[in-house]
């Protein structure tokens, strides 16, 4: 992998894990100044991209070692303030009840018989009005005799061959 800023990757914290991007220098410089690295800004040796690179295990092993002090919700307090662009690294379930995706309607509810009540992503990429509430897929199986023989013409016979020899898995 080439890597040509730094940092610009994820770093642990006290309780999880944050992401970091440094794109522009005034960000590298926010970041330090939030995170009350004095030494690190104070050192020549760190200025500009190209020293960070050749430099990166060390700031990695500073920086690392800098973020676990605090919680990534703390730190995102106070980077995100500062213009340093970050956030947190949510596992499936925050990912889930993120605000932003609450807000958004992004995930979608319906009744799955055999699993209760089944919670499901929604496509981010909107144009206009939301549309057809989405539900369940078919089943295994379900709608297999309407497509192959309505849509793609088989007969009833190469339909029952298909299902003897197991093209569609074993359906119950």
């Amino acid at each position: 992998m080439m890597v040509s800023v730094f940092p610009f990757q994820a770093f642990e914290t006290r309780d999880g894990w944050i992401m970091i991007a440094c794109p522009k220098e005034k960000f590298w410089e926010r970041l330090i100044e939030g995170m009350e690295l004095e030494s690190v800004a104070a050192n020549d040796l760190y200025l500009g991209f190209a020293n960070r690179l050749e430099r990166r295990g060390e700031l990695t092993q500073i920086l690392g070692e800098r973020f676990l002090q605090r919680d990534t919700r703390e730190w995102v307090d106070i980077l995100h303030p500062l213009g340093v662009p970050c956030g947190p690294v949510n596992d499936v379930r925050s990912a889930l009840d993120d605000p932003h995706v609450v807000e958004r309607d992004l995930l979608v509810e319906y009744d799955r018989p055999g699993l209760g009540t089944v919670r499901t992503p929604r496509t981010a990429v909107r144009v206009g009005p939301l549309g057809l509430e989405r539900g369940q897929g078919p089943a295994l199986a379900e709608n297999s005799d309407e497509i192959l023989s309505d849509l793609l013409g088989y007969s009833d016979g190469e339909v029952d061959a298909l299902k003897f020899k197991g093209a569609f898995g074993t359906v119950s």
